[in-house]
């Protein structure tokens, strides 16, 4: 049996929508960013003083973020 690392062929976006929309089998995320884990996709956003996280949390950029992988 070929043996698949859990880390590699992972799919992410930043982009607004439903959880069941991107967890149906026929999504198609052709234009999702492919990433390998770990990730951290709040190193992508520069700082910004007026970020929601303020400087407790580096003045990062938040938000939701989705993850796919065909398993």
């Amino acid at each position: 049996m070929p043996v698949e690392l859990w880390n590699e062929a992972w799919k992410f976006s930043r982009e607004e929508g439903e959880a069941a929309l991107y967890a149906a089998p026929g999504f198609d995320d052709r234009a999702w960013k492919p990433i390998v884990l770990p990730h951290d996709w709040g190193v992508e956003y520069p700082a910004a003083r007026d970020a929601p996280s303020g400087g407790g949390g580096g003045y990062a950029v938040t938000g939701a973020g989705w993850y796919r992988k065909k398993l």
